[in-house]
């Protein structure tokens, strides 16, 4: 996540909101929310302690600011899953490139993904036998 409309955007899908959700649970404008998402503009100090108090309190974990101005990777979540990967910073900008794909683009990767491992297993059995 290279930008802070990317942080913001990530937050958001973490949060399963859409963008006029979470803009008017901040008392922000949806245009606001979006501008800031695109990159077109920077929110003002006050809105970012806002949007990460906001992201804290719905997530459940603290948001810094910080992590929301690029200056730590860390955005304090917590996943099993990616646990193992928290530092490989080029994992994590494939994993969020990856969700920012259209859903259906999402899927069409996912299906090619598992018929690949599928096939890696298969050749693996066939190899130990």
């Amino acid at each position: 996540m290279k930008t802070l409309g990317s942080r913001l955007k990530f937050l958001r899908e973490k949060a399963n909101l859409t963008q006029i959700r979470a803009a008017q649970s901040m008392d922000i404008s949806n245009v606001q929310l979006s501008r800031y998402e695109s990159d077109d503009r920077k929110p003002e100090p006050e809105t970012l302690k806002k949007i990460s108090d906001f992201y804290s309190e719905v997530l459940g974990e603290t948001i810094s600011v910080d992590f929301l101005l690029g200056k730590t990777e860390n955005a304090g979540l917590s996943d099993p899953i990616l646990e193992p990967y928290k530092n490989d910073k080029e994992f994590l900008d494939f994993i969020i490139t990856l969700k920012s794909l259209p859903e259906e683009t999402q899927k069409s990767f996912y299906i090619q993904v598992k018929a690949m491992s599928e096939h890696l297993k298969a050749n693996k059995k066939n190899a130990s036998d």
